[in-house]
């Protein structure tokens, strides 16, 4: 009766946002405009404002930043500890998918993963535990991350690697110091008719 009550008041409480009553989230802090599709989970996780993470997509111990786009079926960090005589969460995580837990040692979850601002994941691509990705990176479809993401960098393949820069260095640079992302939503609105054009919307600051 007690789950079904848990259930019942976060489906009213996330009628309220853009959260689906069916995502699965355990420790997380997120913004009342973020958007988390049906049958995502997160676990221990920080999700920015104008994010979306799509439907059967996964992020374990991860800061998120504000303006992406995460596509479904997109897995982002989690971590087994492979010193530990086992790497089973029986033994790590209180409340995991088996319902069986022995003992009661924590498990350190050293390596977060951090996923910048205005960050575009396409669908099925994996994002290794300790990863950090660049403000305004993509990452392609299907791949598998498992270096660091330089900002408005293009990387894609198994494992990934550097397709191109979105821009040129000094446009990355004025973007970057621009931190537009974190305007208010009267500002964003003034400027929103400059965001098809770049090189002007640097110039109309």
């Amino acid at each position: 009766m007690s789950n079904l009550f848990t259930f019942v008041k976060n489906y009213i409480q996330r009628r309220k946002t853009k959260i689906s009553p069916l995502a699965i989230l355990h420790n997380v802090k997120c913004d009342k405009s973020t958007g988390i599709k049906a049958f995502a989970r997160l676990e221990r996780a920080e999700v920015g404002s104008g994010t979306y993470i799509g439907s059967m997509a996964a992020a374990y111990d991860c800061k998120i930043g504000k303006f992406c786009s995460i596509a479904r079926d997109v897995y982002i960090g989690g971590i087994h500890p492979v010193d530990w005589v086992s790497t089973s969460p029986c033994f790590h995580i209180r409340d995991n998918a088996t319902g069986v837990y022995y003992g009661d040692k924590t498990f350190s979850w050293s390596k977060e993963t951090v996923i910048g601002n205005d960050v575009w994941i396409g669908i099925r691509a994996i994002v290794l535990p300790g990863v950090s990705v660049g403000d305004g990176a993509v990452i392609g479809a299907g791949s598998i991350v498992t270096k660091d993401i330089g900002p408005y960098e293009i990387w894609a393949g198994n494992p990934a690697r550097l397709i191109r820069k979105r821009f040129d260095d000094e446009t990355i640079k004025k973007l970057l110091e621009m931190k537009w992302r974190d305007w208010d939503d009267e500002k964003l609105l003034q400027k929103s008719d400059l965001f098809d054009n770049t090189r002007l919307f640097i110039q109309n600051e």
